[in-house]
C-alpha cells in the first residue's frame, strides 16, 4: 500500500513537471514571435534607413543636413534594435536549454515512475500466486487420503 502511494506522488510530481515544461513550451512560443517582430523591425528600419539615402541635394544644404541627420538617427536605432534582438535570442537560448533540462529531468521521473509500476505489479503477482499455493497447500492437507 506504501508503494502504491509512492507511486501516485510520484504520478503527481510527473504531471506537475509537464505542466512546467508545457508552460516553458508556450513562453518560448510566445517569444519566438516576439523574435520575429524584432526582425521584421529591425528590416523595416534598415528600409527606411536605404531609401534616405540618395544623392545629396547640393542646392538645399539644410534637407541635405536633415537627411544625414535622418540617417544617422536611423542607424542608431538600428543598432539598439539589432543589440536587443541579439539579447532577446540569448535569452531564448537559455529558456530552451534550461527546458531540455526539465525535459531530461522530466523523463527521469517517468523512467522511475515505470520502473516501480512494474516492481509493484510483480509483487501482487507474486503475492497472489502465494495465495494461490498456500489455498492449494490446505486443500491438499484437508483432503482424505
Amino acid at each position: 500500500m506504501r508503494e502504491q502511494r509512492a507511486i501516485e506522488s510520484l504520478a503527481g510530481l510527473i504531471r506537475v513537471r509537464q505542466a512546467e515544461i508545457d508552460r516553458a513550451t508556450s513562453d518560448l512560443a510566445r517569444q519566438e514571435l516576439e523574435r520575429q517582430r524584432h526582425v521584421h523591425n529591425l528590416n523595416a528600419l534598415r528600409c527606411l534607413r536605404e531609401s534616405a539615402i540618395g544623392t545629396p541635394d547640393v542646392s538645399q544644404p539644410l534637407v541635405a543636413q536633415n537627411r544625414q541627420r535622418y540617417q544617422e538617427t536611423l542607424s542608431s536605432v538600428i543598432v539598439l534594435h539589432r543589440d536587443a534582438l541579439r539579447v532577446h535570442e540569448e535569452n531564448m537560448q537559455v529558456n530552451r536549454q534550461l527546458r531540455a533540462a526539465q525535459m531530461i529531468r522530466c523523463d527521469v521521473w517517468r523512467h522511475e515512475l515505470a520502473k516501480r509500476e512494474a516492481a509493484l505489479t510483480i509483487a501482487r503477482v507474486r503475492a497472489e500466486q502465494h495465495a494461490q499455493d498456500e489455498l492449494a497447500i490446505q486443500a491438499w492437507r484437508q483432503a482424505p487420503i
